[in-house]
C-alpha cells in the first residue's frame, strides 16, 4: 500500500514539506533579487537531509520502507542540483585521466 503523509514520522514530514517549498523559494528568490533566499533553503534542505539520511538507512530499510527512502533521497539531490544550479554553483564534471 501507499504511505500517507501523516503516517510518516514528524521529521520526515518536516523534510517532505520542506522540499515542496521549493518552486516557491525560487519564485521569492528570482522576483525579490535575493539569492540569499534560495542559499538559506538549500542549507535548511541539506541539514534535514543528513539528519534524515543518518535515521533512516535506505539500503537497511524494508522492502516497503526503501521505495519511499529512496525516492526522497532522489528528489532531496535533484533538488539540491538544480537550487546549486540556479545560485551558479552547479557541480563540474571532473575528467579523469
Amino acid at each position: 500500500g501507499t504511505q500517507r503523509l501523516a503516517d510518516l514520522p514528524t521529521d520526515v514530514q518536516l523534510l517532505l514539506r520542506t522540499l515542496a517549498k521549493y518552486p516557491l523559494v525560487v519564485e521569492v528568490a528570482a522576483r525579490q533579487y535575493a539569492p540569499h533566499t534560495l542559499a538559506q533553503y538549500l542549507l535548511e534542505l541539506a541539514g534535514q537531509f543528513s539528519r534524515f539520511y543518518e535515521n533512516y538507512p535506505v539500503l537497511q530499510a524494508s522492502e516497503t520502507e526503501r521505495p519511499v527512502r529512496r525516492a526522497i533521497v532522489e528528489r532531496v539531490a535533484t533538488t539540491l542540483r538544480q537550487g546549486l544550479g540556479l545560485l551558479g554553483m552547479a557541480r563540474r564534471r571532473q575528467a579523469l585521466g
